[in-house]
Protein backbone atom coordinates (compact mmCIF):
# COMPACT_ATOMS: atom_id res chain seq x y z
CA UNK A 1 0.00 0.00 0.00
CA UNK A 2 0.95 3.50 -0.61
CA UNK A 3 0.28 6.90 0.34
CA UNK A 4 -0.36 10.13 -2.00
CA UNK A 5 -0.26 12.20 1.08
CA UNK A 6 3.18 11.20 1.95
CA UNK A 7 4.57 10.65 -0.78
CA UNK A 8 7.85 12.72 -2.15
CA UNK A 9 8.69 14.29 -5.48
CA UNK A 10 10.92 11.82 -7.26
CA UNK A 11 13.25 14.73 -8.96
CA UNK A 12 14.14 15.70 -5.45
CA UNK A 13 16.41 12.12 -5.26
CA UNK A 14 19.93 12.51 -6.63
CA UNK A 15 20.44 12.10 -10.12
CA UNK A 16 22.03 8.52 -9.60
CA UNK A 17 19.04 6.83 -8.19
CA UNK A 18 16.34 8.61 -10.65
CA UNK A 19 18.23 7.27 -13.37
CA UNK A 20 19.18 3.74 -11.98
CA UNK A 21 15.28 3.77 -11.11
CA UNK A 22 14.35 5.08 -14.34
CA UNK A 23 15.75 2.33 -16.60
CA UNK A 24 13.28 -0.05 -15.06
CA UNK A 25 10.28 1.96 -16.34
CA UNK A 26 9.01 2.10 -19.89
CA UNK A 27 7.97 5.54 -21.45
CA UNK A 28 9.50 7.83 -19.02
CA UNK A 29 10.16 11.22 -20.46
CA UNK A 30 12.96 13.31 -19.19
CA UNK A 31 11.96 17.16 -19.85
CA UNK A 32 14.03 20.10 -18.94
CA UNK A 33 12.24 22.97 -17.10
CA UNK A 34 13.04 25.90 -15.34
CA UNK A 35 13.33 23.93 -12.22
CA UNK A 36 15.65 21.42 -14.40
CA UNK A 37 16.05 18.73 -15.67
CA UNK A 38 12.55 16.48 -14.50
CA UNK A 39 11.26 12.77 -15.10
CA UNK A 40 7.60 12.73 -16.15
CA UNK A 41 4.90 9.84 -17.21
CA UNK A 42 2.09 11.44 -19.34
CA UNK A 43 3.04 14.44 -18.60
CA UNK A 44 2.16 13.44 -15.07
CA UNK A 45 5.00 13.96 -12.14
CA UNK A 46 6.56 11.70 -10.31
CA UNK A 47 6.15 10.55 -6.99
CA UNK A 48 7.58 8.13 -4.41
CA UNK A 49 6.73 6.97 -1.46
CA UNK A 50 8.68 4.49 1.25
CA UNK A 51 6.61 1.21 2.37
CA UNK A 52 7.90 -2.09 4.61
CA UNK A 53 6.68 -5.35 3.15
CA UNK A 54 4.00 -6.92 6.08
CA UNK A 55 5.47 -10.65 5.34
CA UNK A 56 9.03 -10.10 5.51
CA UNK A 57 9.91 -6.57 6.43
CA UNK A 58 11.44 -5.96 3.43
CA UNK A 59 11.91 -2.44 2.05
CA UNK A 60 10.41 -1.29 -0.90
CA UNK A 61 10.02 2.67 -3.01
CA UNK A 62 6.69 2.90 -4.90
CA UNK A 63 7.27 4.97 -8.10
CA UNK A 64 3.75 6.33 -9.01
CA UNK A 65 1.93 9.06 -10.85
CA UNK A 66 -0.75 11.71 -9.45
CA UNK A 67 -2.66 14.35 -11.14
CA UNK A 68 -5.49 16.07 -12.24
CA UNK A 69 -6.88 15.71 -15.71
CA UNK A 70 -9.53 18.03 -15.85
CA UNK A 71 -11.15 20.04 -13.19
CA UNK A 72 -11.87 17.21 -10.40
CA UNK A 73 -10.79 14.33 -12.13
CA UNK A 74 -7.20 12.56 -11.30
CA UNK A 75 -5.50 10.15 -13.27
CA UNK A 76 -3.24 7.81 -11.16
CA UNK A 77 -0.36 5.37 -12.67
CA UNK A 78 1.32 2.48 -10.51
CA UNK A 79 5.13 2.81 -12.59
CA UNK A 80 6.99 0.26 -10.51
CA UNK A 81 7.72 -1.42 -6.92
CA UNK A 82 11.96 -1.24 -6.19
CA UNK A 83 13.29 -3.28 -3.10
CA UNK A 84 15.66 -0.26 -1.86
CA UNK A 85 15.00 2.10 1.29
CA UNK A 86 14.93 5.31 1.53
CA UNK A 87 18.14 5.92 2.43
CA UNK A 88 19.62 3.88 -0.23
CA UNK A 89 18.30 6.56 -2.83
CA UNK A 90 19.03 9.63 -0.59
CA UNK A 91 22.77 8.73 -0.60
CA UNK A 92 24.57 11.09 -2.92
CA UNK A 93 27.03 8.86 -4.40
Amino acid sequence: MFSVFNSDDFNKLNNISQDNIARGIKRLMKNENEYGLRYTYERLPLRVDYTKCDLKGHDFAVVFTFGEIQNTRYKSHLLGLFQVTKEQLEQNN
